[in-house]
């Protein structure tokens, strides 16, 4: 009906425009409001209006496969998938510098995950000459010593001697099973190096990229590198999904050769899990140099399972993970907390000094409490007080976005020996390089959009040139400019400098 009211007022018009009506009353001719229909581009039973042909964005399809016979990314779902043809890439990921790759691991890791007795990877070699069947033993010769008939009556077997107690660890013995949860322990590498040059090495003077889910990612953080940053830490990572072998999550912890200092931030609510992802971390013989226990997440999703504030609420437990992780791994352990659930009565300072009996190597306090989330400003002052009840180096982290809110800050808090940033980072990366040089940068336009083309250089090279890599590389581009909007020109503020709270 719609269709027919369509074509009737189509030639309705058209009588309109054409000579004066006769006299005569004239009768609807259906041919002609089909060809009314067909000229308004209405295709009858279609129930849609098809797009011209001089509107089509014409896009270059690609098949299954390269060149090479490789299958392209992003073509998992579908046979018919468009793909938008970038020159040198050929769709699919350089991962140009990367490193921890899970698709090299997976099947090592899910050993150790199953089996309690894993001993390691195993040559191929010794595989194949498991495979091979025994030999048969030749025949005795005349001259041999003869075998004991069955029938004829063997000697006594001498007794067993006594177990040996059990030596010291010595750090290198092979994975056990404990009886509890079937958890794994997985031969622990440590360096030597004393644990004092440790962490003047890691946390000492460094300027410290913060933990951001979703929009730190490795491309972000390529950027922030480039203008001096120091230390990274990647996203945070639920330490149940990396015990279940998660590729998603493990992809989490990809580093690139840029990242001189690289830590990886863990989320874990129980001593078990904690133990596990210890078995796993060594035995995935991943580059990092320190792990992050996440403490301070105020989201209600992760406080639920017990993570990040709800693990700091929960002091035995907290205990347990990070005594786990200092004896279940070889690498730094540090932990990243918040000064109390609310700001008018913070709590850390009573248990920040067991922090270093727990075998912690650094700290990272955010001035705000679970309350605050990430409004208000933080309490410098306090976080001055809780470094000076530690022997611990201390992070700081909270508000740092200018040159002279970082010296503000600094002289507020002189025990504090590195700081971190966050929200500045991402509204403006080139603070790292302001708090270095000790000047305020103006950065033009131009320099940001070059900033910008870096970002999706980067992102292709890591997520893919293929339309699944291009329109990933479009999402976090976009949540990172939702961030980045926020900055002013230095010409243009009435006053310096710029506040983000």
């Amino acid at each position: 009906q719609f269709l027919y009211f369509i074509g009737c007022t189509q030639q309705a018009m058209a009588e309109c425009t054409a000579a004066p009506p006769a006299a005569a009353p004239k009768t609807w001719d259906e041919a002609k409001i089909r060809e009314a229909v067909t000229n308004v581009g209405l295709e009858t039973g279609t129930g849609y209006v098809p797009v011209k042909a001089e509107y089509l964005r014409t896009r270059e399809l690609e098949g299954t496969t390269d060149a090479d016979g490789q299958k392209l990314r992003g073509q998992n779902k579908g046979k018919e998938r468009e793909h938008i043809k970038i020159e040198g890439t050929g769709g699919k990921p350089s991962f140009d510098g990367e490193v921890n790759f899970m698709f090299d691991v997976l099947r090592h890791l899910k050993a150790v995950r199953r089996y309690p007795e894993w001993t390691g990877r195993r040559d191929r070699n010794e595989e194949a000459a498991a495979q091979q069947p025994a030999k048969p033993q030749p025949a005795a010769e005349e001259g041999d010593a003869a075998m004991p008939a069955a029938d004829e009556p063997k000697e006594p077997a001498e007794p067993a001697p006594e177990a040996a107690p059990a030596a010291p660890s010595s750090g290198n013995e092979e994975p056990m099973r404990r009886e509890r949860h079937n958890v794994v322990s997985y031969p622990v590498k440590r360096s030597d190096e004393p644990p004092e040059e440790r962490r003047k090495r890691l946390f000492r003077d460094k300027l410290v990229v913060a933990p951001l889910t979703t929009v730190g990612n490795l491309p972000f953080r390529r950027v922030c590198v480039d203008y001096g940053a120091d230390v990274t830490v990647g996203e945070m990572a639920l330490a149940a999904n990396l015990n279940a072998t998660q590729k998603s999550e493990w992809s989490l912890l990809r580093r690139h050769k840029s990242e001189k200092i690289f830590g990886v931030q863990v989320a874990c609510s129980k001593g078990f899990e904690a133990s596990r992802l210890a078995a796993l971390l060594e035995a995935s013989e991943f580059s990092f140099d320190y792990v992050d226990i996440n403490c301070g997440c105020p989201v209600d999703l992760i406080v639920r399972k017990g993570c990040g504030c709800g693990l700091w609420e929960r002091r035995g437990r907290m205990r347990d993970v990070v005594k786990t992780l200092v004896a279940g791994q070889g690498r730094p352990v540090t932990i990243k907390c918040r000064v109390g659930p609310d700001e008018t009565d913070p709590q850390l300072h009573k248990i920040i000094g067991e922090y270093a009996s727990w075998g912690a190597d650094a700290v990272t306090i955010h001035g705000r409490s679970r309350k605050q989330r990430y409004t208000k400003l933080g309490n410098w002052g306090y976080v001055e007080q809780c470094a000076q009840l530690t022997e611990l180096p201390v992070i700081g982290n909270g508000d740092l976005f200018t040159l002279q809110g970082f010296e503000e800050r600094r002289a507020k808090a002189p025990t504090v020996s590195s700081h971190m940033l966050a929200r500045g980072a991402l509204i403006k990366p080139w603070i790292f390089r302001e708090i270095k040089e000790r000047q305020v940068l103006d950065v033009r336009s131009s320099d940001r959009l070059e900033m910008l083309r870096d970002f999706a250089n980067y992102g292709l090279s890591h997520w893919g040139s293929d339309e699944k890599g291009v329109e990933t590389t479009r999402r976090y581009m976009c949540e990172w400019l939702s961030f980045l909007c926020r900055y002013v020109p230095v010409g243009l503020l009435e006053q310096q400098p710029q506040h983000m709270n």
